[in-house]
């Protein structure tokens, strides 16, 4: 996980003043001969005010290395299908929805022999979907019995086969599943910790399982921005909100264990997994295309955020990733933000 190596980074940086050295005494200029294109000095780099990689700390670049270009944890999808790309530019208000794609678990495996608390852990013949985090490939399950009018979300339980040997060498319980897309079946942000399971759960390779859920690209409206005479927005930033869940809502229980009184749940059934940004000039013009495929033009934004945007791709079809791995560009936009040096 970077967020503590973020934390830590801004603390370190954001408290530090800059050491003050008066200015060297000027000296007289010495006669030279007129200079040449090849005697001149290429021009010093612009000082945006941002940190670079070469200003963090020594230790800890070296620690953030260890954790870069590694994908978090996450179940691993299947897109269903690609999006058709818009062949012009269309308007949108905010919350429309520029794409909605069908993803499900890119793979399943079945539980053989169990764990001797086969409710908790998985009876035989249980359907393991695929997941994945900074250490690996893990196979995951949850009891879904009540689902999707369960009082309380089940705890998700992956296993990883560290030796591929056909026997699981690792339980992880992610006791907390409602705090990150807590909407889905099986999709999740954390493998939570160590079960430190001594039971032999051995799996098989194959199996099938009835979970289809959503990913969702909406428009949010712009986050900030100048006004030009002719009234678009200019030099700013448009935000889009990337979703996924089971695209409906889901019954929301109250009371106890004993009664419980079940009522439908307000929202859409999506979570937010991130907010895409397109910058403006200008012209008020932008264009991105973001680590998953997704690529979206935006040709003008007016005063009351409605917007004119493409769509050139969503998510590509077959095996993708909600979230990216992170790298140093992430890393240090996220340590510059915290100390308030994001660019404008």
């Amino acid at each position: 996980m970077l967020s503590p190596l973020i934390a830590a980074a801004a603390l370190t940086l954001g408290l530090q003043d800059p050491v003050q050295t008066p200015p060297p005494p000027a000296e007289a200029p010495a006669a030279s001969s007129p200079a040449t294109p090849a005697d001149d000095a290429p021009p010093a780099p612009e000082d945006t005010g941002l940190l670079t990689w070469d200003d963090l700390p020594e230790a800890l670049r070296v620690e953030v290395e260890t954790k870069l270009n590694k994908p978090p944890a996450q179940a691993v999808l299947m897109v269903e299908a690609a999006v058709a790309p818009d062949t012009d530019f269309r308007t949108v208000d905010h919350g429309d929805v520029l794409s909605e794609q069908t993803v499900r678990p890119a793979a399943f495996a079945t539980i053989v022999a169990p764990a001797r608390n086969g409710r908790k852990y998985g009876p035989a013949g249980a359907v393991l979907w695929a997941g994945i985090n900074e250490d690996g490939d893990w196979w995951c399950w949850r009891n879904g019995d009540r689902y999707p009018t369960w009082f309380m979300p089940s705890d998700i339980y992956c296993y990883r086969d560290t030796d591929n040997d056909g026997d699981f060498d690792v339980t992880m319980e992610n006791s907390m599943p409602e705090t990150g897309l807590g909407q889905s079946r099986f999709q999740f942000t954390t493998l939570g910790r160590d079960e430190r399971l001594r039971d032999v759960v051995t799996y098989a390779p194959g199996g099938q399982a009835d979970f289809v859920e959503k990913v969702v690209l909406r428009y949010d409206g712009p986050a900030e921005a100048r006004v030009a005479p002719d009234g678009r927005l200019v030099d700013g930033v448009v935000l889009f909100r990337l979703l996924t869940g089971p695209a409906r809502p889901v019954p929301v229980s109250e009371g106890n264990a004993l009664v419980r009184i079940e009522r439908a749940a307000g929202g859409d059934g999506l979570d937010e997994v991130a907010r895409i940004a397109v910058p403006l000039d200008a012209e008020g013009r932008g264009r991105v295309t973001d680590p998953r495929g997704i690529s979206i033009e935006v040709d003008r934004v007016d005063l009351d955020g409605r917007a004119s945007v493409k769509l050139t791709s969503g998510l590509p079809a077959g095996r993708t990733l909600l979230l990216p791995p992170p790298t140093r560009d992430d890393f240090l936009a996220m340590v510059n933000r915290m100390i308030g040096r994001s660019p404008a």
